[in-house]
């Protein structure tokens, strides 16, 4: 499966710490391929990753304006490299993702194989926010063209400008998670605050934007290893 982890370089340092997460879970990593798709300013040199398939994408401009803009960009650009060049279904997963199993991976990519459907995410239905698929998702090779309001992005996240294009194509899957907050900060103090949010397939979690849900799972699988 061709993933795709996106990284400003504000993101940068919590995309490497997933990086290590997958990793330190045993992800097995030998069939699949990385993208990290960077803004300018990332000093990609420094990323470590455990895909031996990886590569760089960063677009020849950037839109630094904050969110919904920056990644409103940055998907922008990928979703034209991966229809005009690439070609391939991905899974877009941010830095604020967390891996739960090690076969994360294989798993997402064996339901969207089957699932017939060109996308494939977590089903968002929230309070004065229309019916729209998680922007962490998998999307098919010609998104560019399966969802054209990408082309013009701007000050609403393109899961939401372009739910009329995704709903309706869109399998809606149990193995990704995603838990929204206008706060924007989730934090998981012990390991109940994990347990009581984490739903029993869940294989990719979305969001946490500090280190404590993968310290919380950490600990869990120390505890459960003695």
């Amino acid at each position: 499966m061709l993933l795709v982890l996106p990284t400003s370089h504000l993101d940068a340092p919590a995309a490497q710490r997933l990086l290590d997460w997958i990793a330190e879970i045993k992800t097995p990593t030998e069939k699949h391929e990385l993208i990290i798709a960077a803004s300018k300013r990332v000093d990609i040199s420094t990323f470590k990753s455990p895909f031996e398939k990886t590569s760089f994408f960063v677009p020849h401009d950037e839109d630094e304006r904050g969110w919904p803009q920056s990644p409103n960009h940055l998907f922008k650009r990928l979703c034209q490299h991966i229809t005009w060049n690439v070609k391939r279904p991905f899974l877009w997963f941010e830095a604020d993702c967390v891996p739960i199993v090690p076969s994360w991976i294989d798993q997402i990519e064996a339901e969207y194989n089957s699932c017939g459907q060109p996308f494939m995410g977590a089903r968002v239905a929230a309070e004065n926010v229309p019916l729209h698929m998680s922007g962490n998702a998998v999307y098919p090779a010609d998104v560019l063209y399966r969802a054209l309001y990408i082309c013009k992005l701007n000050n609403i996240a393109w899961d939401v400008a372009c739910a009329d294009d995704i709903v309706p194509n869109a399998h809606w899957t149990d193995l990704i998670q995603h838990v929204w907050s206008q706060k924007r900060d989730f934090d998981f103090p012990d390991r109940k605050s994990v347990t009581d949010i984490l739903k029993p397939n869940t294989v990719l979690f979305h969001q946490c934007k500090n280190q404590s849900f993968i310290e919380r799972l950490r600990e869990m699988r120390e505890a459960s290893s003695k």
